[in-house]
């Protein structure tokens, strides 16, 4: 789900049941943790000593009977890319490293040094592809930092070079006393993978900063995120991702699709454009065009990084229940430009190697990810849809692969070409939704718009109002919306406007007995309006509400 601040500041602090930011949490048994193997070495001649060793963490896999996690049955994997340091007893950093792909890390200190190694949950690259991505913990402060999350060994001396192994259990099912260490890096590691996509096609990316969210206090309840009432994972405006982890409501640090979804909305955010509202969204639904593409994109993004078609989510109660959908299979009685479930298929079609359903199309990750981080993309006048991506991908694509590219599209019902879908003939049973873009021009009098409710609120099907206007000379133009109808029920008109994606001015309309408007100095070019109804609680009778929309010049 899309819901449209960094910071490094580390603490020393004893020991507590969360491994926050300075959270001391040893490898011995004496925190609950299993004892790290530890062993001396003699030193080299020189004056340096090693400190080596490997850091694991438990996954917790799907169970075999039902679409929810196996808590009994974890296995240890290596955590990948993690920040290792080692400390002094006054807990300044000595020297660092991160781990290899096997998990190892190696780093070289001074001898006869008192030290104790740290893990954090933390993945930092400088060099090459570059990024930045930490877990903390919402649910908390230190010095009005989120605290990240660590582990420590106990303490040892660098007269030898050491060995330092460090696994982080689940601590689910009351394992180890229900310190969840694991948790962090399991989320970590699927970041990871996401990141090894990218870089695979562009192998000097510089990432942008990501802090992601979790506690074992996140639960469903929406309510105040800093107690935990985040209601679902979502990716949030701000750049952070917040991540359930409610053991016996719902946790989401093993549903690596999930979490690559959100990844994939940061993707938009800091790489890409996406122009969706968020909101609420399920398979079966009639949605926003702008709502349905970045969703699809999500679910897309997560079958390409895991290698796997089926999208899986132990979502709710823990461990026994779930849900999940196959992109390359999945039905919905939604079908079309309005439906993640038709949208992701098409995309994932676009990507894999797999010839089903009349698809023999495998462009690979490569020609995805360039259109949508191509200046076409993130420029265009038009809003972010099935659309506005295709026809930039066609571009790029000989004949023979448009054509089956317009296969795909139309096997979905999608029947609209160009970004601005002309001829789309599919109007999802609402007929005021076509054509996608209604056109308007300053000073040729108003013209009609209607909000439609027949497919819910808020974001779905007939909600919104696209329209497309050119403006020929710089001015300062006046935008009026008024309501045909006697307004009741609280028929709350909303007027934005946009360009290339950015959000230029905006009356949401409250209070104003239906009406929207403002006036705004504009340059001559190209401007796109949204115009929709504000009616989160359902009053508006069910139906079209229409609307005058009118342009002029001062």
């Amino acid at each position: 789900m899309f819901n449209k601040h960094i910071s490094n500041t580390r603490l020393s602090l004893p020991f507590t049941f969360l491994l926050i930011l300075g959270t001391t949490s040893c490898g011995g048994s004496e925190s609950g943790y299993s004892s790290p193997i530890e062993s001396e070495q003699p030193p080299t001649v020189n004056a340096k000593s090693s400190v080596s060793g490997k850091v694991t963490f438990d996954v917790v896999p799907f169970s075999i009977y039902n679409q929810g996690l196996d808590a009994d049955n974890p296995y240890p994997s290596a955590a990948r890319g993690v920040r290792v340091e080692l400390l002094n007893n006054s807990g300044r950093v000595i020297a660092s490293g991160n781990t290899d792909e096997n998990g190892n890390y190696a780093i070289q200190v001074d001898r006869d040094l008192d030290l104790f190694a740290r893990v954090s949950a933390m993945m930092i690259q400088t060099s090459g592809p570059q990024w930045n991505v930490k877990v903390t913990d919402n649910t908390s402060l230190i010095d009005n930092e989120n605290p990240l999350y660590v582990t420590n060994t106990s303490m040892f001396n660098t007269s030898a070079n050491r060995v330092r192994n460090i696994h982080l259990p689940s601590g689910l099912n009351g394992q180890n006393a229900g310190i969840r260490s694991a948790a962090p890096f399991a989320i970590l590691d699927a970041v990871y993978d996401a990141m090894q996509t990218v870089v695979a096609v562009e192998p000097n990316i510089i990432l942008p900063p990501l802090e992601l969210h979790w506690s074992p206090n996140n639960n469903p309840s929406n309510g105040y995120w800093e107690n935990g009432d985040i209601g679902t994972t979502f990716y949030d405006v701000s750049g952070k991702i917040y991540i359930l982890g409610s053991e016996y409501l719902d946790t989401d640090e093993y549903d690596r699709h999930v979490i690559i979804h959100e990844w994939g909305h940061y993707f938009e955010d800091k790489l890409s454009r996406s122009d969706s509202i968020g909101g609420s969204h399920d398979q079966n639904e009639l949605l926003d065009m702008r709502v349905a593409f970045s969703e699809a994109w999500g679910n897309t993004i997560s079958a390409i990084v895991t290698d796997d078609s089926v999208y899986r989510d132990s979502n709710a109660f823990w461990p026994y229940y779930g849900w999940s959908v196959d992109l390359e299979s999945g039905s919905s009685s939604a079908v079309g430009w309005y439906s993640e479930t038709s949208l992701q298929q098409i995309l994932y079609d676009i990507y894999d190697t797999n010839p089903d359903n009349g698809d023999t199309i495998a462009l690979g990750f490569e020609p995805i990810y360039s259109t949508l981080t191509s200046p076409e993309f993130i420029n265009s006048d038009y809003l972010t849809s099935i659309y506005l991506f295709s026809e930039i991908l066609k571009d790029s694509q000989p004949d023979e692969i448009d054509l089956k590219i317009n296969a795909l599209l139309t096997a979905e019902q999608i029947f609209g070409y160009g970004e601005n879908a002309i001829g789309e003939t599919n109007n999802g049973s609402i007929d005021t939704t076509l054509p996608l873009y209604k056109t308007i021009s300053a000073n040729n009098g108003p013209i009609n718009l209607c909000y439609d409710n027949r497919a819910g609120v808020i974001n779905k099907l007939g909600n919104k109002n696209y329209v497309a206007l050119n403006i020929d000379s710089a001015g300062i133009y006046s935008f009026s919306l008024r309501p045909n109808e006697l307004v009741s029920n609280g028929l709350d008109a909303d007027l934005l406007l946009f360009k290339q994606g950015i959000k230029l001015a905006e009356d949401l309309g409250s209070q104003n007995n239906g009406r929207a408007g403002f006036s705004i100095n504009l340059e001559a070019g190209d401007y796109m309006i949204e115009m929709g109804v504000w009616d989160p609680n359902s009053l508006a009778p069910i139906g079209s509400h229409c609307f005058d929309l009118d342009v002029s010049d001062f």
